[in-house]
């Protein structure tokens, strides 16, 4: 089940340093505070999660700290706008920091669970390949889905600007090669800015970002969402006494 969240979570916190250090222009200080919305939970709740993880059943735990996270993404989906705060995105953040810090310690000491003393170092190292191959996957498979909206916006709504065909052919161009993350960094440059089309092209670019970041959200969702499911009727229900 790793690959089904780590992915997911990563690509959020990408996103979040990104738009806290560029979108609300906050300092490196600033933008770390902010991120412990989300990364604080794995600290808070690791030695909690053991004492569950020992009372309670890893299977309901873990399903239902997913489909918590599926919540999180949902939550973050519908605040991704072009006017998006922090204070729109942080409800999300702190439902995905609380899934992170539950599933992945249960994950690790169910893998382990029933393994022979002599097997365990093998049953380690399959764990950590698999979860290196998921989170290798999935990074890529969400930024293709955030590089493919984020292109076809900008591909249906740039010829709406009022700019010379070849400067409105070679920007858009550009924007397209630079992605959504390196090209707010055209779209907003001083030379850009100071034309009569840079305002209309900004926007452009904002919102081409929003809607890719809303449909990496809404996938994550249904893949952690998918991930809750399988451990819900794969998961062996094991009880500890």
């Amino acid at each position: 089940m790793r690959w089904r969240w780590e992915p997911e979570f990563i690509h959020t916190i990408r996103i979040s340093r990104r738009l806290c250090k560029i979108t609300w222009d906050y300092s490196a200080l600033g933008a770390g505070v902010r991120q412990l919305t989300i990364s604080i939970w794995s600290l808070l709740l690791g030695p909690i999660t053991g004492y569950l993880g020992n009372r309670y059943s890893k299977k309901w735990m873990i399903s239902g700290s997913l489909f918590l996270g599926g919540i999180g993404f949902l939550l973050l989906a519908n605040a991704m706008t072009v006017k998006v705060s922090f204070m729109a995105l942080w409800p999300g953040m702190v439902l995905m920091g609380i899934t992170n810090g539950l599933v992945n310690p249960l994950l690790n000491s169910a893998g382990m669970e029933g393994v022979a003393v002599r097997e365990m170092g093998m049953a380690s190292g399959l764990i950590n390949v698999f979860r290196q191959i998921g989170v290798t996957l999935g990074i890529v498979c969400l930024g293709l889905v955030q590089n493919k909206v984020y292109e076809t916006y900008l591909t249906q709504h740039f010829s709406r600007v009022n700019m010379p065909h070849a400067a409105a052919k070679a920007i858009h161009q550009a924007l397209v090669n630079a992605g959504p993350f390196s090209g707010h960094s055209i779209a907003f440059s001083s030379r850009l800015s100071q034309t009569p089309f840079g305002h209309a092209v900004q926007q452009i670019v904002w919102q081409a970002y929003a809607n890719g970041t809303r449909a990496v959200s809404l996938a994550a969702a249904g893949i952690v969402i998918a991930g809750g499911l399988c451990a819900a009727f794969l998961m062996r229900n094991r009880k500890a006494h």
